[in-house]
């Protein structure tokens, strides 16, 4: 029985994985991207200061001018990071969204994001605008994410995905899982052109425990 590409079967367990429970016990960004979105970044600061100000009863609070941000970059690096060969055989991503908890919305537009994103082209780095300590091993990180396109179309895109997953497995894709394709690479796109929101990252000893949109 001839081999069926696994490309859609990598979305479909990607949407199903399931979500944990979350409890908590001078940067400057890039201008040329944030500037462009319209943020207004002193009252973005000011929002983030007020949540970390709600933990002053039980917590000394303070704002820092520069917290390590590797395990961010490390996060978006690894979420744009090309699907390999074993993962399209596999139907399955080496990324794992289980212990980072955010909105059910947004992180299944990151397993999105992560099946398609790299091979297509896509990169994002994340910003910093503001850092504060709470107590002693939990801080709270804002900013912007900059996402990056190898391809300005979102049709060239997707083509480049096709050509890339060809070349990888040795089959041709069928003509229905390219039109699904074009679909969901014309979502991704979408999704990085509009996607501004401000950023928050909670770290608990130096690694990423949630991640928050501000509305």
């Amino acid at each position: 029985m001839k081999r069926i590409i696994t490309i859609f079967s990598i979305i479909s367990v990607m949407f199903s994985i399931n979500t944990y429970a979350f409890n908590i016990v001078d940067i400057k960004p890039d201008d040329s991207f944030v500037q462009s979105y319209g943020h207004d970044i002193s009252a973005d600061i000011a929002y983030l200061q007020g949540i970390a100000d709600s933990y002053r009863d039980k917590y000394i609070v303070t704002k820092e001018q520069f917290i390590n941000c590797s395990s961010i970059d490390g996060f978006y690096s690894q979420l744009l990071k090309s699907l390999a060969i074993e993962e399209l055989d596999n139907g399955k991503v080496n990324f794992n969204f289980d212990n980072v908890y955010m909105s059910k919305e947004y992180r299944d537009k990151l397993k999105q994001l992560k099946v398609l994103g790299g091979l297509s082209g896509y990169k994002a780095e994340f910003e910093p605008t503001a850092f504060f300590r709470i107590h002693r091993n939990i801080s709270l990180i804002g900013g912007y994410v900059n996402y990056t396109k190898t391809y300005e179309n979102p049709e060239d895109a997707y083509w480049q995905y096709i050509c890339s997953v060809e070349e990888m497995t040795k089959e041709v894709v069928p003509y229905e899982t390219r039109l699904k394709l074009l679909e969901k690479v014309r979502e991704l796109n979408s999704l990085i052109v509009n996607d501004r929101s401000f950023k928050i990252f909670l770290l608990v000893d130096g690694n990423i425990d949630g991640l928050y949109l501000k509305d």
